[in-house]
């Protein structure tokens, strides 16, 4: 099983506000799991192989805006 994180701990890895982090998986920028039980309010969980992607593309872009 991987290491997944919920959005405090990415928040807080990223640098950003847990809502900025709730709407890149909304946006589908950021993949993550919902592991709720009830379906109205969600409970993400983030894997960190997504996690690390996602930083690794974040690195690519700025890169190339300033390369």
């Amino acid at each position: 099983m991987s290491t997944m994180h919920d959005v405090g701990e990415v928040a807080a890895i990223l640098g950003l506000q847990p809502q900025t982090i709730r709407e890149l998986i909304a946006s589908r920028e950021l993949p993550a799991v919902d592991v709720s039980i009830k379906q109205h309010k969600p409970r993400w969980r983030i894997p960190d192989e997504s996690l690390q992607r996602f930083i690794r593309q974040r690195a690519t872009v700025a890169s190339q805006a300033n390369g």
